[in-house]
């Protein structure tokens, strides 16, 4: 069974599904992982057009108002079809903002995240930035190298830990191409090249304190991040699984389809057991 559990998330999931076989067919994907830069595919706003990447926003700010148990049906959908772009950053830093920000910060920043206009970038690594205060205002500046950041060849944000003096982080949501001079980005080669990374060199970059986070903590951002990452690979793995008995169905060796011989069924059946586990401690987690 797949992560939806009650009538209303599985009704989700297949509109989900519907959706994706229309819009991301295996081409789709597989232009991402032949191109030598990414880009935001055609796909990416129309996927935003339908309201999912702010599903787990409230509606006072641009979303549908549910939670992350129905953003994880969405993404084991997304993973079982590759679907390309950012959205495992996106969907994070939406929830980072919607979690850690006030009220000023999220009417600011959630409606572009939420409706695709905005894509995101996040770093999960142990580096940080590292701080210059710059007056009373609150404004600092932040300076160092991070790598790799996950989707941030096509991010126009990226979310990022700075550090004070004091061994304070701040996290910081920094303009990708507003601080152009000063924020390089680059790609790096990726060990899955449908989730690429990148390297991101900041230069005294100065952040207000409209885009300051202080609350928000590292063990939170990859809590949520680690959540939906594994409901998106329980949705890759369900693919495979259902991949395999498919071919084993139709591919016939010495007369007869493999799927029919005893060693091939204990290798699905094992696999069954594997897919279920997996799902299960994606429901969990989240």
């Amino acid at each position: 069974m797949p992560i939806a559990i009650s009538e209303e998330h599985e009704a989700l999931g297949q509109t989900v599904r519907r959706w994706l076989d229309t819009h991301c067919a295996p081409s789709v994907p597989r232009a991402l992982l032949e191109a030598e830069d990414e880009e935001l595919q055609s796909a990416w706003k129309d996927f935003a057009s339908q309201g999912w990447l702010g599903i787990h926003v409230p509606e006072e700010w641009g979303g549908q108002g549910y939670g992350l148990f129905e953003l994880a049906v969405i993404l084991e959908e997304t993973g079982r079809s590759l679907f390309p772009g950012p959205l495992l950053p996106t969907v994070v830093v939406s929830t980072a903002v919607a979690e850690a920000g006030d009220g000023a910060q999220a009417r600011s920043l959630l409606p572009a995240l939420v409706d695709g206009s905005v894509a995101a970038a996040v770093y999960l690594g142990s580096s940080h930035l590292d701080i210059v205060r710059r007056g009373d205002d609150g404004a600092i500046d932040v300076t160092g190298l991070l790598r790799p950041v996950l989707g941030v060849a096509t991010a126009s944000v990226v979310l990022v830990p700075a550090r004070d003096g004091d061994d304070s982080v701040i996290w910081c949501l920094m303009d990708v191409g507003r601080s152009a001079d000063r924020l390089q980005v680059q790609a790096l080669v990726s060990l899955d090249p449908t989730r690429r990374v990148g390297s991101l060199e900041a230069e005294a970059v100065t952040v207000g304190v409209e885009r300051q986070f202080p609350s928000l903590s590292m063990a939170r951002l990859r809590q949520v991040a680690l959540c939906l990452a594994a409901a998106e690979h329980a949705g890759g793995a369900r693919w495979c699984l259902e991949t395999a008995s498919e071919y084993a169905k139709v591919r016939v060796q010495f007369g007869r389809p493999i799927g029919q011989f005893q060693a091939v069924k204990h290798k699905l059946a094992n696999m069954l057991v594997t897919v279920e586990q997996i799902t299960a401690v994606a429901w969990d987690a989240v």
